[in-house]
């Protein structure tokens, strides 16, 4: 049974910050973590262990490029003080689209990490109803729901 989009984006997440925290204390900076980042983190530990061993080598080497990526970005601005934090979906309803922050006193980052996915904000498709008003237990809600999993 192959996991959900949910469940791998935030699998990825996860090693991405893993691995970016590391490689940023590697090169000499100070990395201060908020709340949000470590409450995010704990919760989807789990989400990157149930992973199979492929997607967790694929993952992890994905995480490796991308956290050499930014660490050049950042290196640019001459500064070893570095503030990570994640939001937690609930801010991309509300329409920030941000997963992952890298602040400094000169500059923020805002990461939308995907997984497979191209799109900068999408719409849920199974949550439309809610997204119209409507209750999750009406059902006309059930019944699209059920539609949309044949798909």
């Amino acid at each position: 049974m192959g996991k959900t989009s949910d469940t791998k984006g935030k699998a990825f997440e996860f090693i991405l910050c893993e691995t970016l925290c590391k490689r940023l204390k590697l090169y000499g900076y100070t990395v201060n973590l908020t709340q949000d980042f470590t409450e995010c983190q704990k919760t989807d530990s789990f989400k990157f262990a149930s992973l199979l061993p492929q997607e967790i080598k694929y993952f992890t080497s994905q995480s490796e490029l991308t956290s050499d990526w930014f660490i050049h970005l950042l290196s640019s601005l001459h500064t070893k003080n570095v503030t990570l934090n994640r939001l937690p979906d609930s801010k991309g309803t509300k329409g920030n689209p941000t997963d992952i922050e890298i602040i400094t006193s000169l500059k923020q980052i805002n990461i939308s990490a995907k997984h497979n996915n191209f799109s900068i904000k999408h719409q849920r498709l199974p949550s439309l109803f809610q997204q119209l008003g409507m209750s999750k237990k009406v059902p006309e809600d059930k019944i699209y729901r059920n539609n949309l999993k044949r798909i």
